[in-house]
């Protein structure tokens, strides 16, 4: 009895679930416009935010480290180890990275590529980066750049012709700094409190075939070497290749490919100079000692 007493109850439950359904699935049909008008508002943001995104691509490279490439093997204390030969070993492998990763090698880097100068060009949906390919380039002397406190933005607008519009805002942490030049001819001289910006013509685009004056905006971006270091150093990464001591990965991400592979390219030539000048110091020492030690010799085999 009290088997079909359950089976008599689930059965009017059953019968409630498929009406709910039934009525669920009308009461979609009925405002289906709802539904194909969500799924188009949804697919029409997707595609506006990837439209404003601008493409990070990632350089890589490796670098093959040999045993004698340590600049500081002749300060590490071996007494101090518990096992010399290990804690020699990570103290070199150490001692390499931090040679690469090190903010006076990055500020070398940037000062060389001229990352302090950062350009840009407005688009409908998001500005493109430019790397020796802007219409207008920026200069300044190291000395004001070393002293800049802030950031310096530049609006230059033209409208095909050889006049230009310019808009600067130098921004510190004591406050703002604003100067405006209307109908300009190029190379021209913007001056502020931390010193003057040179504008002029790309050089590297005389002679082009498709270079034209610039028609539209676009936007320079100055900072100090060692803000642009900072900048280069976040978006860089540096460490041992999985199951390998002996090979380091250098990656960098950027939106800007060309300049990527310069950067990463100038990382290794400054690495590799580096090196050389160390094998060149140690040489010298070792020469140095080398003679001593005969002069020493030759001294005591006089007195014998």
């Amino acid at each position: 009895m009290a088997t079909e007493n359950m089976n008599q109850q689930s059965q009017p439950a059953a019968a409630e679930e498929s009406i709910d359904i039934s009525d669920l699935l009308l009461m979609f049909l009925a405002n289906w416009r709802w539904f194909v008008l969500s799924i188009i508002i949804c697919l029409i943001a997707a595609l506006f935010y990837i439209a404003k995104q601008v493409p990070v691509y990632q350089i890589n490279a490796s670098i093959y480290l040999r045993q004698d490439q340590s600049s500081s093997q002749n300060t590490f204390n071996l007494s101090e180890a518990a096992d010399p030969m290990v804690a020699f070993k990570n103290y070199i492998d150490e001692t390499e990275l931090e040679v690469l990763k090190s903010r006076n090698n990055l500020v070398k880097i940037v000062d060389s590529l001229g990352l302090m100068y950062r350009y840009s060009l407005k688009g409908t949906f998001r500005n493109t980066p430019l790397y020796r390919s802007e219409p207008v380039t920026a200069h300044m002397s190291h000395e004001q750049l070393d002293a800049l406190q802030g950031s310096i933005l530049l609006t230059v607008k033209g409208n095909g012709t050889d006049k230009y519009d310019i808009d600067v805002n130098y921004e510190t942490a004591a406050g703002e700094e604003e100067a405006e030049l209307k109908d300009v001819t190029l190379p021209a001289v913007v001056r502020l409190s931390t010193g003057e910006v040179t504008l002029s013509l790309n050089p590297a685009l005389e002679g082009v075939e498709d270079a034209e004056p610039l028609d539209g905006t676009e936007y320079i971006s100055i900072v100090s070497s060692k803000t642009a270091a900072a900048g280069v150093a976040a978006g860089l990464n540096i460490e041992f290749a999985k199951n390998s001591e002996k090979i380091i990965r250098v990656s960098y991400n950027t939106p800007l490919p060309a300049m990527g592979v310069d950067l990463i390219n100038v990382l290794l030539d400054f690495y590799n100079r580096d090196i050389i000048e160390d094998k060149n110091r140690s040489a010298v020492q070792t020469e140095a000692f080398i003679i001593d030690r005969l002069m020493m010799i030759n001294g005591e085999l006089k007195d014998v």
